[in-house]
Order: structure tokens, then C-alpha cells, then sequence
């Protein structure tokens, strides 16, 4: 009597909610519940009203329940769900009972389900310009939040040092009492800077602080580093498959994305970087993820790093490092950035504590090589300075062995957390 029905859309129309009914199979002997009559007012819908109208005008016949149920799965009323007793409701005379009682003796049984408030309806044009497609996937994602969201990648907030920053914040506030009145330095704060420049000797990189840019997380790195190497129209090769928030950037800026086939094991495909490059037209600029990339969470190993950049550099394309995950990497020898084998500026840098140590603080960092100049204006331009607090914390957080302790405790969580998650699946 019921066909399969779960490709078909939702027509609940805007701002419907309340409860529903799912399609299950008749195996679940208890999974029958009558719509309550209070929420019978919320559902809306054509589809509803084709039923009533056929009621009306006699083309079925009131009290043969038998057609309205065959009626009610024709018209196929919800996304793998069949709504009832709307009908009921508005008229009268059908007796919800007998319904309820045919709807029971029919092949499927169904499950009352929560459905979700629909809110205002996603209009992809506001989209136009920053990826419609992505944009609109991230927003209907905000309309609906859950419990545990796997497209952030990011830990829970049990796993972060949050006792231990919020002690060292109030230190900073009466350290400097006129901490939030005062402007902040541009370019960060330099205690911070100056544990950054630290820090970056682990990866294999020798930085000056002045030569560091404090930035609003890795995001706005991407962004300033791809504004001043590009101009609108550019070819901008990247990963495949990639972030796609580095979608979202690349089309606000006018930039062509290149998609570059990617590796599990090894990352970019570094023979198919070179064969674009002589096929296409130029690439102006090239941006990857070398340690744990996003999405397939490779590892580029050193060989294929320092053959990259050396290939960026005689070719003259800028090459743009996200290095937001290196720290996360459950192995004793440090990991080497890219920035590591520069020679002449041609990398950019560009980091984040986002994900290893305080979301909430949405602190990044960015070397821009050769472009540092063209890039500190660019940040006064787009953002002007980062407020100084959350650097004062994270440099006092960073600049102690707790910060160490901290890194080894999240990466034995995240690996417990992966082969959990394995022996799952």
C-alpha cells in the first residue's frame, strides 16, 4: 500500500513543526502513537489540503477510511514521514479512531518523532559570491544545532586548560589594570609573539617576533595571505578534496580554485601539481594542508615538503601553509614545516591555536615571508589589531611547561578517541 518514500522532499511548509510520524517496518510491533490533538494546528502543507478538498467535494467518500490512508501515502507527504490527523481535524466527521485503526492494519507501522522548528527559509541568493552551495549547508547547519557536531574539528570543551587560562587572565587584568581601556599594539602583543617565535623552533623554523602577525584564527590568515599574493580572477590551486571554508574564501575574493588531486598517505599529488602547471593557465598561488590536512588527515612526508617547495619557488608560485593540526600529531619527533626549507621568502605560515588549545579565544598567526609588508597593512585595512588579553593569557599559558603537558594529555585523548571510534565501526 505504502511505496518507498525516502528521496522524496518535506512539504511542511514554512514555519511547520510539532510532531510527526516516521515509516518503519512491521517489526516494530509498538511503534504506533496518535498525533495530539494540540499539535494537529501546527502542520501545514498543499498536500493537506488536496485531502481535505477530495473529502469535500466527495471524490472520497468520508467515511472510507481505507482510501484516505491509500490517499495519504500517494500523496506523499513528508521526507520519510506520513502526517496524520490534520485532516481529522479540520473535518469533523472522519473518525480519527477508525483511521488510526487502518493506519495499524496497514503494511508499515509508524513512530511519533520530534521534527525539528524549520525557522525562516535558506535563501541561496544572500549566498551568492562566498560559495552558495557551502554557505547554504553551513547555514541550514546553524538552523538545526545537535549534540556532538563531527563537522568542527574540534575537541570537547573538557579537554582544554579552561581553569588554567581563566587564573592566568585574572593575573593579566591585575598585571595591567587598564588592560581593556588601552588600544592594542598592532601586530600582537610582543610577549606573545616572542613565545610564538620559540615555539616555531620545534617545526624547524627560525623567526624573528617582529616578523610574526597576529591574526583573528588561521580563517583570517588564509584570507590575508591570499589577498596579497592574488588579484580577483587568479588561479589558486588547492587540495581535493579540501576545507570548505578555503572554498568560501577563494570565491568572496574572485579567486578560481584548481582542484589538485590528494593523497591519504602523502598529501598533494605533487606530479599532478606540476603537469597543472604546465597545462594551465598560471597559478598564482598554491594553499595546503601538509599535517593532518582536512579532510583525509594526511601526513606530507619531508621528502615530498622540501620537493615542494623548492618546485613553488622556481616556478614562482606563492605557496600558502595551513598549519593548524601539526600539534596534534601523536609522534615523539617534531613535524617540520614547510616554512622550514624557505630560502627566500615564498612561503606563508599559517597557524592557529584554535584547535590545540582555546577555541573561544580565536587566536592565530600568520609569516608572511616576503609579503609581511603588504600583509600588516592588509590586517590594519580588514580588522585592525586583535585585542590583547587572549595573547597575554596564551603567552603565559604557552611559555610553560603546562602548555607541553597539555599537548601530550589532548593527543592521548584524541587517540584513544580514534580507536574507540574504530573498533566501533
Amino acid at each position: 500500500m505504502f511505496n518507498h518514500i525516502e528521496e522524496l522532499p518535506d512539504v511542511t511548509g514554512p514555519g511547520g513543526g510539532g510532531q510527526c510520524f516516521k515509516r518503519v517496518g512491521r517489526e516494530a510491533a509498538d511503534g504506533f502513537a496518535v498525533l495530539p490533538g494540540d499539535q494537529l494546528d501546527k502542520m501545514r502543507g498543499k498536500q493537506w489540503d488536496v485531502l481535505a478538498s477530495l473529502i469535500q467535494t466527495r471524490q472520497v467518500q468520508r467515511h472510507d477510511i481505507q482510501a484516505i490512508v491509500e490517499i495519504l501515502a500517494k500523496l506523499r507527504l513528508s521526507h520519510c514521514r506520513i502526517k496524520i490527523a490534520m485532516v481529522c481535524r479540520k473535518q469533523s466527521h472522519i473518525n480519527r479512531l477508525r483511521l488510526a485503526r487502518a493506519l495499524m492494519q496497514s503494511p508499515v507501522r509508524l513512530v511519533l518523532l520530534d521534527e525539528p522548528f524549520r525557522g525562516l527559509a535558506i535563501d541561496p541568493a544572500q549566498y551568492v559570491g562566498i560559495h552558495a552551495r557551502v554557505s547554504e549547508f553551513v547555514a541550514r547547519g546553524r538552523q538545526f544545532p545537535v549534540k556532538v557536531n563531527f563537522s568542527s574539528a574540534r575537541s570537547a570543551p573538557s579537554l582544554y586548560p579552561g581553569e588554567a587560562l581563566k587564573n592566568a587572565a585574572t593575573r593579566a587584568l591585575r598585571k595591567y589594570p587598564d588592560l581593556l581601556v588601552r588600544p592594542a599594539p598592532p601586530n600582537g602583543n610582543a610577549e606573545f609573539r616572542n613565545v610564538l617565535a620559540r615555539r616555531a623552533m620545534v617545526s624547524g623554523m627560525v623567526l624573528a617576533p617582529e616578523e610574526l602577525v597576529v591574526t583573528q584564527g588561521c580563517i583570517e590568515a588564509l584570507n590575508l595571505a591570499l589577498r596579497a599574493v592574488t588579484q580577483p580572477g587568479d588561479i589558486v590551486a588547492v587540495e581535493s578534496p579540501t576545507f570548505y571554508g578555503l572554498l568560501q574564501v577563494l570565491e568572496a575574493l574572485g579567486l578560481r580554485a584548481l582542484e589538485i588531486p590528494t593523497s591519504p598517505q602523502t598529501g598533494i599529488s605533487l606530479e599532478a601539481l606540476e603537469l597543472a602547471a604546465q597545462t594551465h593557465e598560471r597559478i598564482t598561488a598554491i594553499v595546503v594542508v601538509p599535517t593532518l590536512q582536512n579532510p583525509l588527515g594526511s601526513i606530507m612526508p619531508d621528502a615530498h615538503k622540501a620537493r615542494l617547495v623548492d618546485f613553488c619557488a622556481r616556478s614562482e608560485i606563492a605557496l600558502i601553509e595551513d598549519d593548524t593540526y601539526s600539534a596534534l600529531v601523536n609522534d615523539d619527533a617534531p613535524v617540520r614545516a614547510l616554512k622550514s626549507w624557505d630560502r627566500n621568502g615564498n612561503v606563508i605560515h599559517c597557524a592557529s591555536l584554535h584547535k590545540i588549545l582555546a577555541p573561544g579565544m580565536r587566536l592565530g598567526w600568520m609569516n608572511a615571508g616576503r609579503w609581511h609588508s603588504r600583509v600588516e597593512m592588509l590586517k590594519y585595512v580588514q580588522s585592525r589589531n586583535n585585542e590583547e588579553l587572549a595573547q597575554l593569557v596564551a603567552a603565559e599559558f604557552m611559555g610553560s611547561s603546562a602548555y607541553d603537558r597539555h599537548l601530550r594529555q589532548l593527543r592521548s585523548n584524541w587517540n584513544s578517541t580514534s580507536s574507540a571510534d574504530d573498533s566501533s565501526l
